[in-house]
Formats: C-alpha cells, structure tokens, sequence
C-alpha cells in the first residue's frame, strides 16, 4: 500500500487533489531510498473502501462479511 508524503505540499481534501494523488512522493526516511515504516508518533490520513458481503436470512444466525481495503495514507507530519 503507497505511502505518500504530504508534510511539505500544499494537498487539498477536494475531488482535485485526489486527482493529483499519484503525483505525490512516496514516504522515505532521510538519507535513505528505501521504502519504511512510519514512525510512531506519525500524523496520517488513510483512504479506505469498505466491502460488505452476504445476505443473512431472517431466521438464520449467519452474519455479513465486512472488509475494510486501504487504499493509500497520507503521511500529515510527524511529532518530534
């Protein structure tokens, strides 16, 4: 799942910035060229789709299927 690095661009939470997603750079700690973790103390947005599945029947004890999907986060900032 890409991890976009937000902290020093001006992104709008509009239909036009969601356009211009993949434009973003990827997070990637200073100095370094590989893709990581984010640190702890990380402030982000995450985009997610939710996908539910089954029909229960009324008399019946079975239960929908729920899958939550992250699509991409945003890395805001991060507390230092």
């Amino acid at each position: 799942m890409p991890v976009y690095d937000a902290r020093n661009i001006d992104f709008s939470f509009d239909e036009a910035g969601f356009h211009l997603i993949h434009n973003l750079p990827t997070y990637r700690p200073v100095g370094t060229h590989q893709l990581m973790d984010l640190p702890v103390d990380s402030v982000v947005a995450v985009a997610y789709t939710v996908n539910i599945w089954g029909i229960p029947e009324p008399s019946s004890s079975d239960l929908l299927n729920l899958l939550l999907n992250v699509q991409f986060v945003l890395l805001l900032g991060m507390l230092l």
